[in-house]
């Protein structure tokens, strides 16, 4: 008996777009009229089509159908379809598993004293518990599996694969043991230890009174082991409900189930349903989740019925179907093979034994006598981006002079990593991308694990390490969008009039907690972004004790990004994926937070950040997803499996990478369970079965899984298929390439990579115009180049405009950066500018590199020497020690022990020199000086004057490691020592000489420079105007420098060695 909706009858003539069917595929149809089927067909022969024949046919008759399918991504496809032909049946296309939870649910719940909800275990779920349990179980592991090995992420998740194909064969803890020890595999003893201990944890027993936890791997066992003596254990137990089994169970790609799903239909067909199966093991897609490619020649000795094959394909042409053929003959192979040796059907008719589950123009080109003809092209490119590049004028060259469909184009990769690269090369390139459903990882995902880590850490007390790292994690996250340098330059601000080295300075911490801060900021933008984080980061704490679903909302709307992401997301461009991901994750989060309060009743939104930031693997919340315009697929094979397309690129065929042949599983052997539940294993004489050490059949069974992926990749194509792969010193194309004609991979030396022309948009017809009007002699082409260019530039198109290409149409502006009461020159900037005028400018708008160590150390010397300018070794040290934290180094690591000893030789050195002066003398520090010379006006400290005669000597302390040791160096040059004592001559004092006292090596060393006589001052006052010309601009020159980055790590200086800016 099946779910049905009430008040409706289908309309069978008017469901389903009834489709003619060939000869071999109305004789299968026939046949399942009345008898148990096992179907095999090539791809393209028909057989999704079959089955929902098969369905129709059923309904036909009055009896209820229900259709299966391994997975949800191909119920979410068929289920508009069949809902069509019978709008009565509550989902009548459902994955086995979700078919298996419905009998299950139906035994506890519809009995005369109805249990508790039955709970499928996450993966996520999955790994707590197994993490939990690993530790608190005593099992009889090996030597080999060592507490630090149990204790890794990895040995965690081949347990959970190890559990799982032994649920899906019906394997307990206590026969896993037993198999270990009779195959002498230890391993499996401890983990069948570990297993037992699973299966009778809390809640996982189908009488359980409160919550059951359902194992999804064991519970079709479960629900077969059900229906199979639901009519004797119904009365005894209470159940009130027959068996919820429909008259007709149809199953599309049996290739891709699990071995549990035999159990499930054997079940079935037992209770008195129907079971029709169709499937093509070499197309299996699954053998990596413990799908099983020969399932139907077991279903079938389980039903006692023989396989039959459908006939031929109906999806593309003969070239495509050669490479498809030349492919699985490389596969072993059991049953019938008849499949394999079929043709083409002609002439090609539209929906002629292949089913389309997405309607589109594309059908009708199919059956058009002038459409192109079929193709199968291969790429080589130098790197993935120029593959990306290639692949993304291709699709478009499609759309654009064939006119073909975005939606009607797939490119498949052969792993879901790969997906994301190649997302990002199309997007860049400007190609729409057809949205996709995706599981997240909460607490690696930015944007909620901002929202998590705000609620998590609330409760970290005064960590001021936690706290810091939160708000670095605010600041950055996108809920602010704030440029990092304008908060650099805002903390900047802040701190200018904090005295040096006396006060802490001011932080990110601060910004937030601080609101008055806030306010005295110039830039509007910043201010309220800031104000929407400081609000953010108070709730974080204000609302962690309360429901997760509020705190998430408070947290959201303090956000206030909510408006502008939607309209980034719908606007279009090639930004509104990463906008409608952020949505969707934060969808998500709110999903999984309505679900996890309902598990957690009274649980708080400070437990279920814990719980999710501890989690490492995907959850998927089931929850919707932005709808999107049509656009291209980027897919695995097993994401595309029962699809097809006009168009289909087929990328990443390198050596190494597809096929990949690496062995998996190995250390828990759960290849060998795999091969044991499937009969593959050797047996000797006696009938024992033989566990084999050598690795090349596990290798070869491997290949022929990665084979399968690859013809279930290429027979996606209705007509053309493009075949790409990277060609490098590093990468070479796979072996797969070898099954195309003409494709001689053994040949390296003669492949050449393509070259990869414009792209067919906008920026690349400018910039190919561009490419001809540059490097063509004057000419009719060159002349056609420029007048397009100009016709461009007149609608607007900026890129074709010379004005704003780079190194032509002269400079922007020649008016200099300031005038000439604006300059003012500084000692360090005077030197700065003479050695490097660009480095100075950069400088000077805040594109050097922030504030390091080695000058806070810099100013933390400076403010002692001011604070203690006649010595006193002592205090000057103890003052250090109060001072050493703004340092910012842990003094409990390596490195930061030694930045404090260094501060400590540092100033001793200081104190060894105050101490040494006269306590008597006459001393100034930390003089200003704003004086004007040559009409120049130079302003600054001058760290030291001390008094000798009738005259001042400057002091200036360098904490750098430079300085002479043997004796007192003179410095006639030194361009700061120079201005010193022209602005204290200024000032109307005389000079007696400056030195430069350098403490950095933990002693005083001395650099001098006598007093200026007149032709020195003559010398410097030229120099000192020079400077102030420079520093006008508005060219500034490059000069080569290792002593100097701008900000970003960007050797910017090295790379215009020759030029200025200008």
């Amino acid at each position: 008996m099946s779910e049905r909706r009430a008040g409706t009858l289908p309309d069978l003539h008017r469901a389903g777009r009834k489709v003619e069917l060939d000869t071999a595929q109305s004789h299968a149809v026939e046949l399942a009229r009345d008898h148990d089927m096992v179907v095999r067909g090539a791809p393209g022969s028909g057989r999704t089509t079959c089955a929902l024949a098969t369905a129709r046919e059923a309904l036909a008759r009055g009896g209820d159908v229900l259709v299966l399918v391994p997975d949800r991504v191909r119920a979410d496809r068929l289920m508009p379809l069949v809902q069509e032909m019978a709008p009565d049946l509550v989902r009548p296309v459902r994955t086995p598993a979700a078919f298996a939870y419905h009998v299950v649910d139906t035994w506890r719940r519809v009995r005369t004293d109805p249990l508790g909800p039955l709970q499928l275990v996450t993966g996520a779920r999955q790994e707590e518990l197994l993490g939990r349990l690993l530790v608190t179980t005593d099992a009889p592991w090996p030597d080999s599996i060592s507490p630090g090995l149990r204790a890794l992420p990895a040995f965690r998740a081949q347990v959970r694969n190890l559990f799982a194909r032994a649920g899906e064969a019906g394997i307990d803890g206590l026969e896993l043991a037993r198999l270990g020890a009779q195959l002498d595999i230890p391993v499996w003893q401890g983990a069948g230890h570990l297993l037992h201990e699973w299966e009778h944890g809390e809640g996982f027993d189908v009488t359980t009174r409160t919550s059951m936890q359902a194992d999804l791997s064991r519970i079709q066992h479960l629900a077969a082991t059900l229906l199979t003596h639901w009519q004797e254990r119904a009365d005894g137990a209470g159940v009130t409900a027959p068996p919820p089994l429909p008259h007709t169970v149809v199953v599309d790609d049996l290739q891709d189930c699990t071995a549990s799903t035999v159990e499930l239909l054997a079940a079935c067909a037992g209770a008195g349903a129907r079971v029709v199966a169709f499937s093509d093991p070499d197309v299996a897609v699954a053998s990596y989740r413990g799908g099983q490619p020969h399932l139907d020649g077991r279903l079938a000795e389980r039903l006692g019925v023989d396989i039959v094959d459908l006939g031929q394909v109906h999806r593309g042409g003969p070239l495509l179907r050669d490479l498809v053929r030349r492919t699985v003959s490389r596969i072993g192979q059991s049953g019938p093979a008849g499949r394999r040796t079929v043709g083409v059907h002609t002439p090609q008719a539209p929906q002629v034994g292949g089913v389309r589950t997405d309607t589109t123009p594309a059908a009708d080109r199919a059956s058009d006598t002038s459409a192109p003809p079929e193709e199968v092209r291969t790429h080589l490119a130098a790197s993935a981006a120029q593959l990306g590049a290639l692949t993304a004028r291709l699709l478009r060259a499609h759309h654009l002079h064939e006119g073909i469909p975005w939606d009607q184009q797939a490119v498949i990769v052969r792993s879901a990593s790969r997906v994301l690269e190649t997302r990002r090369h199309l997007r860049r390139a400007g190609v729409p991308l057809a949205g996709r459903r995706q599981a997240h990882v909460f607490s690696a995902q930015p944007v909620t694990r901002v929202l998590l880590a705000l609620l998590h850490e609330a409760d970290q007390g005064e960590d001021p390490t936690v706290t810091t790292e939160r708000a670095h994690m605010l600041l950055d996250s996108a809920y602010l969008d704030a440029d990092s340098l304008d908060l650099q330059r805002a903390l900047s601000t802040l701190n200018a009039d904090r005295g040096v080295g006396v006060a802490r300075p001011v932080g990110l911490v601060d910004l937030l907690e601080a609101p008055d801060l806030i306010e005295g900021l110039g830039d509007q933008d910043l201010r309220e972004a800031l104000t929407r984080a400081a609000s953010m980061w108070r709730l974080g704490s204000e609302v962690a004790h309360s429901s997760p679903s509020q705190a998430l909302w408070a947290l959201w709307d303090a956000a206030g990004v909510a408006q502008s992401w939607r309209e980034q997301a719908v606007k279009g461009g090639g930004d509104c994926d990463l906008f409608d991901d952020r949505l969707d994750a934060v969808l998500a989060l709110f999903r999984v937070a309505d679900v996890w309060e309902q598990r957690h009743l009274g649980g708080d939104a400070l437990a279920f950040a814990t719980d999710l930031l501890a989690e490492t693997l995907p959850v998927d919340t089931l929850g919707a997803v932005g709808r999107r315009p049509p656009g291209v697929d980027v897919l695995t094979p097993a994401q595309a499996a029962g699809r097809q397309w006009e168009v289909v690129c087929v990328l990443g065929i390198q050596d190494g990478t597809w096929p990949d042949l690496r062995l998996r599983d190995r250390l828990l052997r759960t290849d060998i369970l795999t091969d044991l539940v499937a009969g593959r294993l050797p047996q000797d004489q006696d009938g024992n079965v033989i566990v084999p050490e050598d690795a090349r059949a596990a290798r070869k069974a491997v290949l022929d899984d990665e084979t399968r992926l690859f013809a279930a990749a290429i027979s996606r194509s209705t007509r053309v298929l493009h075949l790409g792969a990277v060609l490098s010193e590093d990468q070479a194309p796979s072996p797969f390439l070898d099954l195309v004609p003409g494709f001689r991979g053994d040949a390296l030396d003669d492949l050449q990579v393509d070259e990869v022309p414009p792209p067919l948009d906008l920026a690349g017809h400018v910039g190919a115009l561009r490419h001809i009007a540059a490097s063509e002699e004057s000419g009719p082409r060159s002349e056609r180049a420029l007048t397009l260019l100009a016709l461009l530039a007149r609608e607007g198109v900026s890129a074709a405009d010379p004005r704003t290409w780079t190194g032509a149409g002269g400079i922007s502006s020649a008016e200099a950066t300031c005038s000439t009461a604006e300059v003012v020159v500084s000692p360090s900037s005077f030197e700065k500018v003479r050695e490097n005028p660009m480095a100075w400018f950069l400088s000077s708008i805040g594109a050097s590199e922030a504030p390091g160590q080695a000058q806070t150390l810099g100013s933390l010397v400076h403010a002692l020497a001011e604070a203690h300018p006649h010595g006193g070794g002592q205090r000057i040290l103890a003052a250090l020690e109060e001072h050493l934290p703004e340092l910012d180094v842990d003094p409990d690591t390596e490195n930061g022990r030694r930045v404090h000893e260094h501060a400590r030789e540092v100033v001793a050195a200081l104190a060894s020199y105050l101490d040494a002066t006269d306590s008597h003398a006459q001393v100034e520090v930390e003089v200003p000086f704003d004086v004007t010379v040559a009409g120049v006006r130079i302003r600054g400290r001058i760290d030291r004057l001390e008094k000798v005669g009738e005259g001042w000597r400057i002091i200036d302390f360098k904490t750098a490691k430079k300085g002479n040791k043997k004796s007192a160096v003179p410095v006639p040059d030194n361009p700061q020592l120079a201005l010193y004592q022209l602005a204290l001559t200024a000032m109307g004092r005389m000079c007696v000489g400056a030195e430069l006292k350098y403490l950095g090596h933990g002693d005083v060393r001395t650099a001098v420079q006598m007093p200026l006589d007149p032709e020195r001052t003559e010398y410097w006052i030229g120099e000192l105007q020079a400077v102030a010309d420079i520093m006008r601009g508005p060219t500034y020159a490059a000069i080569p420098s290792t002593d100097f980055r701008p900000r970003g790590g960007t050797d910017l200086i090295e790379s215009l060695a020759v030029r200025s800016i200008e």
